[in-house]
């Protein structure tokens, strides 16, 4: 079958949500040598990935992936792809501590850096907090704290083949945009952030197909997240319904900051950037852009009347110390040391 798509991808005809969730499925079994695995890759990417390939794929993913046991209520989940070539701080890791801080439960999923400096579970590390290794860990952690962090490479285990290959490919791929759908928890509240504006509609659309009840799916400017050097493109997917908007950095009252602001060279800077803007020293740009996305997810889980309330009460919980108490918890339980 993965010749067929192959040769269908290459003219330019996308793959329907059934095709696509067997093509995957043949991925996560390790049926696709890896030459034709990169070529399907770099097919994916050429011809734009749609809305219904990437639901197939996900779907397809999630049953390969270990059961995340039940609980009650909702959680939410942030998530940039990374892939946009800014590598940036982990903007989405320090946004989990925050918004679980001001009372939203957050089961947060992610993994080592691909296309980037640094992946959410290289800042994790370099913070001292252990992500869980299964999904009853992790379970457990959101029970208890309000909180967890969940290991893409301990959860997709069937997924370790394809990492050596998009590290030899070295560029974004399909896996950068599934890797938001991919949490085991599957969340219903969501903050996801794109790396080009053409995937926030088709990432939104995906979602809706997954079942998502809320998500705001971003794209500020050429990153993949809420963004305060100009405007950014969203799709609010609630209940069913999506609804394109955009964000203008100066309704935050954030000021204006350069992306550049927001380098770093290594999973030991950006946490260090994180842990100091925790701690009230930080550069302002960091607490900024922290402040802005953990602001949208407060706003769709419900817990903020509106975008700029969020970001205030975001600002609230970072100054009154609260989401540096939340890192320690994490730390202390997990017997990391920074």
């Amino acid at each position: 079958m993965s010749g067929a798509a192959l040769e269908s991808l290459c003219r330019g005809r996308s793959l329907d949500a059934t095709e696509s969730a067997e093509l995957f499925t043949r991925i996560a079994k390790g049926d696709v040598a890896e030459v034709e695995l990169a070529a399907l890759l770099v097919a994916l990417r050429c011809k734009g990935e749609s809305a219904d390939e990437l639901a197939g794929a996900a779907s397809a993913l999630l049953r390969a992936a270990p059961t995340f046991p039940p609980f009650e209520g909702e959680v939410a989940d942030v998530c940039g792809t990374g892939g946009d070539g800014f590598r940036t701080l982990n903007v989405s890791t320090a946004v989990a501590f925050v918004v679980a801080a001001a009372g939203v439960r957050v089961v947060k999923h992610g993994g080592r850096a691909v296309t980037s400096a640094s992946g959410s579970t290289d800042a994790l590390l370099a913070l001292g907090v252990q992500p869980a290794r299964s999904c009853e860990q992790a379970s457990r952690d959101v029970a208890d704290t309000g909180l967890a962090f969940i290991s893409a490479a301990d959860v997709h285990v069937a997924l370790r083949s394809v990492a050596a290959v998009r590290r030899q490919l070295g560029v974004r791929t399909t896996f950068n945009l599934l890797g938001p759908m991919l949490n085991p928890a599957r969340p219903s509240i969501r903050l996801v952030g794109v790396p080009e504006p053409r995937f926030v509609r088709p990432v939104a659309e995906a979602l809706q197909r997954l079942g998502t009840r809320v998500a705001l799916v971003v794209h500020g400017s050429g990153t993949d997240e809420i963004s305060l050097r100009g405007p950014t493109s969203c799709a609010l997917l609630r209940d069913g319904s999506i609804e394109d908007r955009t964000i203008d950095p100066g309704e935050l009252g954030l000021g204006f900051h350069e992306v550049d602001a927001l380098r770093v060279e290594s999973a030991a800077e950006s946490a260090a950037r994180i842990e100091a803007c925790f701690d009230g020293c930080g550069r302002d740009a960091d607490a900024a852009v922290i402040a802005a996305n953990a602001g949208g997810l407060l706003w769709i889980a419900g817990k903020s009347s509106s975008l700029g309330d969020g970001v205030a009460d975001a600002l609230g919980v970072i100054r009154s110390g609260r989401a540096r108490a939340m890192l320690d918890e994490h730390r202390a339980r997990t017997g990391g040391a920074a």
